[in-house]
C-alpha cells in the first residue's frame, strides 16, 4: 500500500489530471490553427464558429468536456491523496475546489 501524503491532492495525480483536461481544451485551438494554416482567413474562421451550427457546438462542447474532465479527474486525484479518515464528501469537495481553482486561473490569465 503506498504511503498517503498529508495533502488532499497528490501532485503527481493532479498533474496527470490537469494534463488530460488541458489536452482536451487544446484540441479546438489546434483545429482552428490547422484551418488557418490551410489557408482559411481569420474572418472566415470567426464566421464559421460564430454562427449556430455543428462547428460551434463541437467547439464549445470540447471546452465543456475539458472542464468536466478536470473536475472528475481532480476528484479522483484527491481520492488518492486524502487522509484515510477523510470521507467521500471531503474528497469530492477537494477535487471540485481544485478544478474550480484551475478553471479560474485559466479564465483569469489565459482567456
Amino acid at each position: 500500500m503506498p504511503a498517503i501524503t498529508p495533502y488532499l491532492v497528490r501532485l503527481d495525480a493532479a498533474g496527470v489530471a490537469l494534463a488530460a483536461s488541458l489536452f482536451i481544451a487544446w484540441i479546438p485551438l489546434a483545429l482552428g490553427t490547422l484551418f488557418l494554416a490551410a489557408g482559411m482567413g481569420q474572418a472566415e474562421l470567426v464566421e464559421l464558429l460564430s454562427q449556430p451550427g455543428a462547428w460551434q457546438v463541437l467547439y464549445v462542447s470540447l471546452f465543456v468536456l475539458a472542464g468536466m474532465a478536470a473536475a472528475v479527474l481532480l476528484t479522483l486525484a484527491s481520492g488518492q491523496g486524502c487522509l484515510p479518515k477523510a470521507g467521500r464528501g471531503k474528497t469530492a469537495a477537494a477535487g471540485i475546489a481544485a478544478a474550480a481553482a484551475v478553471a479560474a486561473t485559466f479564465v483569469l490569465f489565459i482567456r
